[in-house]
């Protein structure tokens, strides 16, 4: 019996696979990058099948490759700029965990891999975002007077990263635009969103904190 890739099923926190879509003609270049097709990594043709639905239509001159997230303990993001957000990233085929990414100026996301993510993730104190049964003094960064992120984007979009400090249970970014300084916090659990229930039960949130290529999916 052949044996299963390492790719094949990550155990990475809720993460069971990485996978992208890719041009079949530069399918050596992403090889090169780590990256394998389905047929490498022994996954059944029919959930090869189930993946490919995941992105809706597709071309016939690209292929379906899979990969190993790089992990945030592993990499430095001092200098790098960020881009954008996203407050849905991941998918299990019928709906998503809602992982929060910030888009770097390198084609990835920096992803906070757990469910509801924005609910744990502060700027300057202000969640992005919150539960609808929460009464906070202090209102998240998406509400309903503003749920496309027009104020949270304002801040974001070509900030730089200068500083990133992990412990077991935060992960504190400091980033900088037009010369003011703020602060992105990853938390397990904060007093200051005013909920009991943690974002991960076991590890450290290193194991939650992971890049993403921006064309990418997280598989749940």
């Amino acid at each position: 019996m052949k044996k299963q890739h390492d790719y094949y099923d990550l155990k990475l926190g809720s993460i069971e696979q990485y996978c992208m879509l890719v041009p079949k003609s530069e399918k050596q270049k992403w090889r090169a990058l780590g990256w394998r097709t389905y047929k490498e990594i022994s996954l059944p043709q029919w959930q090869a099948r189930a993946a490919y639905l995941m992105y809706g239509w597709f071309s016939f001159r690209e292929i379906l490759m899979f990969n190993r997230p790089k992990m945030l303990a592993e990499h430095s993001v001092i200098g790098q700029k960020i881009v954008g957000f996203c407050t849905h990233l991941g998918t299990y085929g019928m709906g998503g965990p809602g992982f929060f990414g910030l888009l770097l100026d390198n084609q990835e996301y920096l992803v906070y891999a757990v469910w509801g993510a924005g609910e744990f993730v502060l700027l300057d104190n202000r969640p992005i975002q919150q539960p609808h049964f929460i009464q906070s003094e202090t209102m998240a960064w998406l509400n309903q007077q503003d749920e496309e992120g027009v104020a949270l984007l304002s801040v974001l979009q070509n900030a730089v990263i200068q500083e990133c400090v992990l412990t077991d249970e935060t992960c504190r970014l400091q980033i900088e635009k037009d010369g003011v300084a703020h602060v992105l916090e990853y938390v397990r659990q904060d007093s200051r969103l005013k909920r009991q229930r943690a974002a991960f039960d076991t590890g450290k949130i290193a194991d939650y904190l992971l890049f993403q290529h921006e064309n990418g999916t997280l598989i749940v």
